[in-house]
């Protein structure tokens, strides 16, 4: 059972899901109530628990950091735009004001996550959770192994509430990631478009000062005449500042996200784990079958590592640690 007043982890809707498909007889049943893989599932969902609070800092700080200091560039910047007239008095004020809490939200925000560092707890505490969750598995297969006539149930176990479970999770989540990368693209195309009419805008005034040189073509004049806009560099400096703002925004929130690399990673986890079930399941599923546990234990081991390997791939870019990456059993996946 989930501890009181918290929300099932994922584990316990993989296991509980496998489990209401077999008779209540079945002797993977009694392994996975057992006291010390429950205790194991116990302390799973406390690490869960801790990695999805962790995740939600980051996310939150993050992203106030990011509107905070665009919010407050854009503000700031409509001073530099040329129309004090309608920004005089109160309108001024109001300005001013959402300028000043914009970047003391963004100063602050800032400080805390140098001081908190929400995404190294993040990572550290779903590293953690995913950790006990393969131990979890390990240890459903390993009493299985113990215990008469259940290996290919524990097996069966570990085949649909694990490799399967988290098949569907890096498809799953390798699609969003995919979706998600083109959400910044509005922004992107806001920031674009801002910066194209200061563009024009610039080119207007490059026109207009053509047309008072003494040599200009009166076709010049004329266009100079028809597309006459006053201080031009006051809208041109304003309407950079803005774009430029909107565009760092796009920028730091796809950086900080990753969408596009953990879309890849998902993708390639989910087709190394599918080139495993082709290469080793039937043997593993004949050698379950027949209570033997040693290609069993092997193929697990082997899935795990993928498991491994995928996580760390993206929380640590730089080259892991080549003994965790090889231990058996210490598998780790993301749940971001």
């Amino acid at each position: 059972m989930a501890p009181a007043g918290s929300r099932p982890s994922d584990l316990r809707d993989a296991l509980r899901l496998h489990l209401e498909r077999l008779p209540e007889t079945a002797p993977v049943r009694g392994l996975v109530a057992s006291d010390p893989i429950e205790k194991l599932i116990a302390r799973f969902d406390a690490a869960d628990a801790t990695a999805v609070k962790e995740q939600g800092n980051y996310r939150r700080s993050g992203r106030l950091v990011l509107w905070a200091t665009m919010a407050g560039t854009v503000v700031g910047a409509l001073a530099l735009l040329p129309i004090d007239r309608w920004i005089t008095g109160r309108p001024q004020l109001v300005i001013q004001a959402v300028q000043a809490v914009a970047l003391t939200l963004s100063l602050l925000a800032t400080w805390w996550i140098g001081w908190h560092q929400p995404v190294g707890r993040w990572l550290k505490a779903r590293a953690a959770a995913e950790v006990l969750r393969g131990d979890v598995f390990r240890a459903i297969v390993q009493a299985g192994a113990e215990a008469r006539g259940a290996l290919a149930g524990a097996f069966a176990c570990f085949k649909e509430a694990h490799i399967e479970w988290q098949l569907g999770y890096y498809r799953r989540r390798g699609a969003q990631h995919g979706r998600s990368a083109g959400n910044t693209a509005p922004y992107k195309l806001l920031g674009y478009l801002v910066l194209a009419v200061a563009v024009l805008i610039g080119s207007m005034g490059l026109l207009n000062t053509a047309a008072k040189l003494e040599w200009s073509w009166q076709w010049i004049k004329a266009l100079a005449q028809w597309l006459a806009v006053e201080e031009t560099g006051r809208w041109q400096l304003g309407l950079g500042v803005i774009s430029t703002s909107i565009l760092a925004f796009a920028s730091a929130r796809s950086f900080m996200d990753q969408d596009d690399r953990q879309a890849v990673l998902y993708e390639l986890a989910a087709e190394e784990l599918e080139d495993l079930k082709r290469e080793g399941m039937a043997r593993a599923d004949a050698a379950a079958s027949s209570g033997d546990a040693g290609p069993v234990t092997a193929f697990c081991e082997r899935v795990q590592r993928v498991m491994s390997a995928e996580h760390l791939a993206w929380a640590h870019p730089r080259h892991f640690d080549r003994e965790t990456a090889t231990t058996p059993g210490r598998g780790v996946v993301p749940a971001s």
